[in-house]
């Protein structure tokens, strides 16, 4: 009898371990799973739907998240347990405290900035760096974002001209960007017009000469 009660206190932890184990496995699959069909906004990182569409912030199209990192990322986490991550704003299952940004998605949710040559507006790029042209120290400048909304409905907005979901009216600059307009010049490429620049340049999408948009 003693023999046996040795061997339970001994089989128990092993058994214990393998259906954490297991039950590990599962959530993570099931995390990997609700991931890859998640979409985010490329400019706003808390906005997070389960199927695509556009940024109710912005307008851009949401992007499938699998195509940024096929992994599972804790989004969220909570201040007391940064081991405690999701992928979607709630609170800690350990102590209950709001989840927060993680220090990495609010570096995303930083201004995003263009890096051009001061020498040669063609060179851009997303990071700091050197032109390749001449070696100079490229300078980072803010991107412009066009939005256009709807006369008649204000809260529909997009990044690029196109119908009202709810009229059918034309959608045309929003009046913060009229404004824009009117104080600097805006150069924009032909094909993708959320491309914009205060000067001459190329567009760092297609390569195509940005072209100065009439006031």
């Amino acid at each position: 009898m003693k023999a046996i009660k040795m061997l339970m206190v001994a089989v128990l932890p092993i058994l214990s371990f393998s259906v954490f184990a297991q039950v590990s496995t599962i959530q993570k699959n099931k995390n990997k799973q609700a991931v890859e069909k998640t979409y985010i906004c490329p400019m706003h990182p808390d906005v997070i739907m389960d199927k695509s569409g556009k940024c109710p912030k912005c307008g851009r199209n949401l992007t499938p998240k699998e195509k940024m990192k096929m992994e599972v990322v804790g989004l969220y986490e909570c201040p007391a347990h940064p081991a405690i991550t999701r992928d979607k704003p709630g609170k800690c299952s350990v102590c209950g405290s709001k989840m927060n940004l993680s220090p990495k998605e609010k570096m995303k949710m930083e201004v995003m900035k263009t890096y051009t040559c001061p020498m040669h507006p063609d060179v851009a790029s997303d990071e700091s760096g050197k032109c390749p042209k001449c070696g100079m120290d490229l300078k980072g400048e803010e991107q412009s974002v066009q939005t256009y909304s709807c006369f008649n409905h204000p809260d529909i907005t997009s990044d690029k001209p196109g119908k009202c979901s709810k009229c059918g009216t034309s959608l045309t600059l929003s009046p913060k960007e009229k404004m824009k307009m009117e104080v600097m010049k805006i150069y924009s490429c032909p094909m993708h017009s959320d491309v914009t620049s205060n000067k001459p340049g190329k567009c760092t999408k297609c390569g195509m000469d940005l072209k100065k948009r009439s006031n």
